[in-house]
């Protein structure tokens, strides 16, 4: 745990991570920036860093779990944080076919 406290890949991806949820946060008006800003954290993730889809979805699984107990969620927000990242990730998915049928994928 130490190696990941002082990682500066690790600094710099949680920076990403929280610009790109910032941007989401800042654009929350503007639904076409929003699948834009999702479509490109799917672009980059799937070719650039090759992560592949059975990936994502343990990242969504993971998340909605550390939400729940980080925020003591309730069933009613559980549900409704499950439905928001059901959202995300098929926007994502989307990005992820896209790059496998013009085969720019990873």
């Amino acid at each position: 745990m130490d190696e990941l406290a002082d990682s500066k890949t690790l600094r710099v991806h949680a920076a990403n991570v929280v610009d790109t949820v910032s941007s989401l946060v800042d654009n929350l008006d503007d639904t076409e920036m929003l699948i834009e800003i999702l479509l490109n954290t799917g672009r980059r993730h799937h070719k650039k860093h090759n992560i592949t889809w059975v990936q994502f979805e343990n990242f969504e699984k993971v998340f909605i779990s550390y939400a729940q107990e980080a925020m003591s969620l309730n069933q009613e927000a559980r549900n409704a944080w499950k439905k928001v990242m059901g959202v995300i990730m098929s926007v994502i998915k989307e990005s992820f076919d896209q790059q496998e049928k013009s085969g720019t994928s990873a």
